[in-house]
């Protein structure tokens, strides 16, 4: 599932409806109408749209559906976020998006059930496990790698909002 980070200034922004879209500078596009995006302190977006477009055209109703007050400031903002813009090889992104319900379960996450009592019980037919192979502690160390960037990332945008504080 793809995540979309914001800095904290807009996430009130989104969580009161008043944010519905969000301009982004990829090589690529990364979301799909039909997705859903993580925002952390926000929850879950079902993406509308995803569509490339050229910053002259931009109009003042999409810096109202972005949250800003004007055109003016959604372009300053753009330019404050995104300084090098010639040659970098990206284009820009207009991404609708809507916020979903909080109650509605991640898509990737089941709820733990523990086994009962019978179905414990059961006898496998199932060969016995073979050993692990050598590449076992490999995937380990990957997974604890993983796991210890995504903790310190998720640190850094709570302390500071953004993962680039200097901006």
């Amino acid at each position: 599932m793809p995540q979309l980070l914001f800095k904290r200034q807009f996430l009130d922004s989104i969580r009161n409806g008043i944010k519905t879209t969000t301009l982004r500078r990829w090589k690529f596009a990364r979301v799909y109408p039909g997705a859903r995006a993580h925002v952390a302190g926000v929850g879950w977006l079902k993406i509308l749209a995803c569509n490339r477009i050229e910053q002259a055209d931009i109009t003042a109703a999409d810096a109202r559906a972005d949250g800003f007050a004007s055109l003016k400031d959604l372009l300053d903002t753009l330019r404050k976020i995104y300084p090098k813009q010639d040659g970098d090889g990206r284009h820009l992104y207009r991404v609708a998006f809507r916020r979903e319900d909080s109650s509605s379960p991640s898509p990737v996450s089941k709820p733990f059930r523990k086994p009962s009592k019978k179905a414990s019980k059961k006898v496998s037919r199932q060969p016995a496990k073979q050993p692990a192979s050598a590449t076992t502690p490999k995937k380990n160390a990957r997974k604890r790698l993983a796991t210890r960037i995504r903790a310190d990332l998720d640190k850094a945008v709570r302390q500071s909002g953004s993962l680039f504080p200097h901006e």
